[in-house]
């Protein structure tokens, strides 16, 4: 029998499949959907925007009067330390809970989002239509199927997720209600995993701890091997 995690965690126990009717979606790695889903092309209910080129000078280490935070993909994957620029461009302005898509390198076509400032020209923001809720976007962006399909379309020697690419792809679109209804499950579960993720970390942080102490009394000949 083909295992099945949500039949094997505590997380999806609550969890039923839909008796819908269902067709081909043409998206091999989604394959059926409902009859009462769509499916259309990115292009239609959201929009990529791009992100602004600023020269190193303009950047400042402290955060004065009106600045903000100028976005680089260092921002999103390292501790990077915050950069600030005076740059009155509301169209590369990003919030917290704007979609980031990372546009040229060997990282394109990654996404992030929870920072605030303005975005630099290595990402784009996407921006959405009433159609499409902007995390069910989100979740849908970060599912291993799409992003492997994405960049099987990348351009250029050095890889870049051009506009039209992006647009092009397809998306499934369930009536909005279900969209939100989708996320706000995916949110949930993800929180759930991050949170086992983490304490999981830290018991093995602990025992790694605890083996390094007893290797090095022993090497060291602190523990009495032959005590009864």
């Amino acid at each position: 029998m083909e295992y099945n995690p949500l039949h094997n965690s505590k997380l999806f126990s609550n969890l039923e499949k839909t008796n819908y009717t269902k067709k081909n979606s043409g998206i091999d790695w989604i394959g059926e959907i409902p009859n009462h889903w769509e499916v259309i092309k990115l292009g239609f209910v959201s929009k990529p925007i791009s992100g602004t080129l600023v020269e190193f000078d303009e950047l400042l280490h402290t955060k004065e009067n009106d600045c903000k935070r100028f976005i680089t993909i260092m921002d999103y994957t390292t501790n990077e330390i915050p950069r600030y620029i005076n740059l009155n461009r509301k169209t590369c302005d990003v919030t917290k809970e704007d979609i980031v898509m990372v546009r040229y390198g060997t990282t394109s076509g990654t996404v992030y989002r929870g920072i605030e400032g303005v975005l630099g020209n290595n990402l784009f923001k996407i921006s959405v239509s009433d159609k499409l809720n902007i995390d069910f976007l989100f979740h849908y962006l970060k599912q291993p199927g799409f992003y492997k399909t994405l960049i099987s379309e990348r351009t250029g020697i050095y890889p870049e997720i051009g506009f039209s690419v992006y647009k092009n792809q397809k998306i499934v679109l369930p009536p909005i209600e279900e969209q939100i209804k989708i996320s706000e499950i995916l949110t949930s579960y993800n929180q759930n995993i991050n949170e086992m993720i983490f304490n999981n970390e830290k018991k093995i942080s602990l025992l790694k701890e605890i083996n390094n102490t007893i290797s090095l009394d022993l090497l060291s000949g602190t523990i009495n091997l032959f005590i009864k």
